[in-house]
């Protein structure tokens, strides 16, 4: 029987594999002359890919909003014809993307690297849902919220931060303001977290993002394109993307409505990541919602 990782032996264990994932498909490219080209099929690329190379273990920072240094997005170069180069995010596994960043840092990154300005408000709301305000314990221990589920107090006094339940008794117009502002802001929270992060220099950031295991037994092999998916979130109307919640962290949530979710995230994936023509989805019902992790 194998032994369960620890947090930290678990985190060790991702970027030591991950690092082998890229190291086996840059050699995949660099030594098989037609997965490159079939490679340049997928990606639509006009130039012949001439080589890979990868970030490696080892990789350098780039430089970052703040004037310092940051990790890239990136983990494989492709060097293309005509001297130019083709950034690929590559991921082995369907669970997401894991963005570790300090609220404060996550604040003020977002709003230098889209030259905009936050609302007070939501920055309220940020700070309570992240666990980085001082209210948080009270309003945990407040009487008035004794009703909600032992299971999800136990987890917010672990973790110093407030779910959307408690969030939404506390203050329903703070959460709804939140949630709003995920929604209206997916195109730009999608390129923060998966295209650059708080990387200033453009020819870092990443192009593609590559879902492919070639260290384990999992069957994935799926491309997007960040830039196509970027112009499918921006131009979905104000109507549609109330339909959508970006979430961070773990959201307790019952059985039952992850199941009711379940045809409806589906067919709203489909939509944005698929087909282009596509119509936009009808919900179920008004409190369907689509959770993105």
């Amino acid at each position: 029987m194998s032994k369960k990782r620890n947090r930290a032996e678990g985190w060790t264990f991702a970027k030591l594999s991950g690092h082998k994932n890229e190291n086996r498909l840059a050699k995949l490219i660099n030594d098989d002359s037609s997965y490159k080209k079939q490679l340049q099929h997928r990606l639509g690329l006009k130039e012949e890919i001439l080589s890979c190379k990868e970030g490696g273990i080892f990789e350098k920072n780039t430089k970052d909003i703040f004037g310092k240094s940051t990790k890239r997005k990136t983990d494989l170069i492709l060097t293309c014809e005509n001297n130019t180069f083709v950034n690929i995010s590559l991921k082995k596994s369907r669970s997401g993307q894991a963005y570790l960043i300090g609220i404060d840092r996550f604040i003020e990154g977002f709003q230098k690297q889209f030259n905009t300005k936050i609302d007070k408000d939501v920055i309220e709301g940020l700070n309570l849902f992240f666990g980085n305000s001082d209210k948080v314990k009270n309003i945990i221990n407040d009487p008035k919220y004794k009703d909600i589920a032992i299971k999800i107090k136990k987890y917010e006094t672990r973790k110093n931060r407030l779910t959307h339940e408690t969030l939404k008794l506390y203050d329903s117009k703070l959460a709804d303001i939140l949630i709003h502002w995920f929604r209206q802001n997916i195109a730009n929270l999608f390129l923060f977290c998966f295209e650059r992060g708080l990387g200033s220099e453009k020819n870092d950031w990443a192009h593609f993002i590559f879902y492919l295991n070639l260290v384990e037994d999992v069957n994935i092999d799926n491309i997007f394109n960040i830039k196509e998916l970027f112009m499918k979130y921006k131009n979905l109307t104000p109507q549609q993307k109330e339909q959508i919640i970006l979430t961070f962290g773990k959201l307790s949530l019952n059985a039952s409505h992850m199941s009711e979710s379940t045809s409806f995230a589906k067919s709203v994936l489909k939509f944005l990541f698929l087909k282009p023509n596509a119509k936009p989805p009808t919900p179920v019902n008004k409190s369907t919602t689509l959770y993105i992790h």
